[in-house]
């Protein structure tokens, strides 16, 4: 009986603490989020980090996404001038939870301002910047480029859909300033297991 009351407190205590239980968020899913820093055309670096801010309402009731972080990597700018729009390209990498665990993140960001990656747009330079970026914490192993908007890499053991998205300036003539803490929707281009 001992042992059984012992055991029943440890599942009840594995469940409890958060680990254990979650969710996978299908594709199609919105995440609310707000961006942590300006990005701005004038002094932005291709390969330069920067994050999203999970916001709620979380879906799905998913408490797990409650300050979570969700990387992405500057892999193109445009300046201004000749009669073109600036421009910043961007994949995104990877989201890390509150706790400290991470997942690759597949997802396009849902707003005017920004338009998805087409057929064609991601080179093996666009991989080539996230891993030099991120050397040690997502290898691209064998990166390869398909025929839609999605790449591939390696994050650890897992496969990695690369997704991203171009952001244009309204008007030619102007830096394209996105910034601090500015609301983005992002759209899951593939299922993501939140713990």
């Amino acid at each position: 009986m001992n042992a059984f009351l012992a055991l029943t407190l440890t599942i009840v205590a594995f469940f409890t603490n958060g680990k254990g239980m979650g969710v996978t968020l299908p594709a199609g899913t919105i995440l609310h989020t707000r961006l942590d820093e300006t990005l701005d055309t004038g002094d932005l670096r291709v390969g330069e980090r920067f994050t999203f801010r999970v916001r709620a309402p979380y879906p799905r009731d998913a408490r797990g996404l409650a300050g979570a972080r969700i990387s992405a990597y500057v892999t193109g700018i445009t300046r201004p001038g000749n009669g073109r729009r600036a421009r910043i390209g961007l994949v995104f990498a990877r989201i890390v939870f509150a706790h400290g665990d991470a997942e690759p993140i597949a997802a396009y960001v849902d707003d005017a301002a920004f338009s998805r990656r087409v057929p064609g747009d991601f080179t093996p330079r666009d991989l080539d910047v996230v891993s030099a970026s991120s050397v040690g914490r997502i290898p691209t192993l064998g990166g390869h480029l398909q025929n839609d908007t999605l790449a591939e890499f390696t994050f650890g053991p897992k496969p990695q859909r690369v997704t991203g998205a171009y952001a244009y300036a309204d008007r030619s003539g102007v830096e394209l300033v996105l910034p601090e803490n500015q609301a983005y929707d992002l759209e899951l281009a593939q299922g993501l297991p939140v713990p």
